[in-house]
Order: C-alpha cells, then structure tokens, then sequence
C-alpha cells in the first residue's frame, strides 16, 4: 500500500501574448571565448519568429530560428573588444539582450554524438595563454573516470578527439577541461549511454476485485 500526498496544485494556464520576452544565453563549456567559434543555446519564454544577432554598431552577425521549445542553436565568432546582442521586434518596437561578455582568453567546447562516440572539440585564441599550460580532459559520471587525454594545442588552433559512447554509463556525464592546478577550464554535460530496455510484468492476485477493498499485485522489472 502506498499514499499519496497532494502538496500543490498548478494552474496551466496560457501565457498571454503580449507577455514580454525574455532570454538566457548557455554558451557551450562554460563562456563566451573572442576570436574563435563558439556555439551556444539561447532560451526564450516565448516563440519569436525574428530574432538577429548583432555588434554594438548594429552589424547583423547571424540569426536564430527557435523552436517550439524556445530554444535555439547557434554559432558565434565574438569580436574582441566589443559587445554583442540579441535583438527582438516585440509590440513594435526592438529589445536588446546583451550576450555574455567573452574572454579574451579561455577555451572553447563544442560536443557532438556522431554514430557510437562521443566527439569534443576544442578551440583556444592564437595568443591564448593556455598553449604553454598542462591541459586534460576527463569524461566521467558518477564519481567514475572513464576517460582522460592530454591536450597540447602548440600551433594548432583547436583540436578533436573521439570517446566510445558504449563504454560510458547511463545517466549525465561531464566533460571536464582541467589545468595542472587541477582548475576546471570548461565543462559541458551530456547524455551518456542509453538505458536499456525495462520489461515490466504485473501479475494480479485475481481476476475480479470488489469495491474498495486492498488488492495485491505482483511487479517484476527486467532488463
């Protein structure tokens, strides 16, 4: 026998459309890095048909198309020195949404499941000081490390690098960009295995049950 206890009650009901928008920004691993590419979500509380990515001179740099989520992907090359926004035509008139300010340092991360692995990239500036440092990358999940390489950028721009999907658990794992000090440099978190198949199997006591008296089932989970 199991109750249930009723704590809250929620009223759905339809946001109205003249509600003002609102968006939040996840740059992939953590920030936004100048001079490299980075890829980033952007969240809205409600569907916008047109929304432009600019500088601050107003130089349109790329659009976003949402879904029916409010969630849209896109890629950005920050430029150094400058801001750059979201711009959204509501009731009218135009809304800027300051994008999170980049680095002029730092590490970018894009992640991708390309048939059975896991591919990361990894990006850093020409001048970026983290090519002279002791960097590692880890995959882990559940206190577990299942993977770990070095990283050594010297000339080289970004770098890629494959992990099996198969021999990761199910459940969130992390990738971890970490220095000699033992600093987290970047993290991005993902899906790791898919969980296999559960057979449930519920076994009744009998066929027939009278009116609110207790019954006794039997549950079975396989996998």
């Amino acid at each position: 026998k199991q109750d249930f206890l009723l704590i809250e009650k929620n009223d759905w009901t339809k946001k109205p459309e003249n509600e003002s928008p609102v968006l939040n920004f996840y740059p992939e691993g953590g920030m936004l890095v100048s001079s490299i590419n980075n890829r980033m979500v952007v969240r809205s509380n409600k569907f916008l048909s047109t929304t432009r990515i600019v500088n601050e001179n107003g130089d349109e740099l790329s659009r976003l198309d949402f879904d029916q989520h409010g969630l849209a992907l896109m890629n950005i090359t920050p430029q150094p020195e400058m801001n750059h926004y979201a711009e959204v035509e509501h009731q009218g008139s135009i809304k800027r949404f300051p994008l999170p300010t980049p680095s002029r340092d730092g590490l970018a991360m894009q992640l991708s499941l390309e048939q059975s692995d896991v591919k990361v990239k990894l990006s850093v500036p020409i001048d970026s000081k983290l090519r002279s440092e002791n960097l590692w990358i880890a995959i882990s999940a559940h206190t577990e490390v299942y993977f770990t390489a070095p990283l050594n950028f010297k000339n080289i721009e970004s770098l890629a690098m494959g992990f099996p999907l198969k021999d990761l658990p199910a459940g969130i794992c992390y990738a971890t960009v970490l220095n000699e000090r033992g600093d987290v440099v970047a993290e991005r978190l993902f899906e790791g295995n898919a969980v296999p198949e559960v057979n449930t199997e519920i076994v009744r006591a009998a066929n027939r049950f009278t009116t609110r008296t207790p019954i006794q089932l039997q549950v079975s989970l396989r996998d």
